[in-house]
């Protein structure tokens, strides 16, 4: 479990805007945030990824133009994990 009592100031804001009631409630609405927060973190790294991918693309790109046929532009976007689609 989490120590929660670094956070009593915010527990007691928390409490005063009325989400919570009680300990057992701000402990559920701890968890509760801290998980969104993983979520939200794990997002952030996919997206992440998927940004150095289109760099990777664009890179490839900008000084060739436009060679969607070619096969090392396939196997590029192949290894950043991009659909075949994405070159039909």
């Amino acid at each position: 479990m989490i120590d929660t009592d670094k956070y009593e100031e915010a527990k007691k804001i928390v409490e005063d805007a009325g989400l919570i009631d009680d300990n057992d409630d701000w402990d559920d609405w701890l968890e509760d945030n801290y998980r969104k927060i993983a979520d939200l973190q794990a997002e952030v790294k996919r997206l992440q990824k998927d940004i150095e991918g289109y760099i990777a693309i664009w890179d490839y790109l900008d000084p060739k133009g436009y060679a969607w046929d070619e096969e090392e532009f396939v196997a590029l976007i192949k290894a950043h994990g991009f659909e075949q689609e994405m070159i039909e």
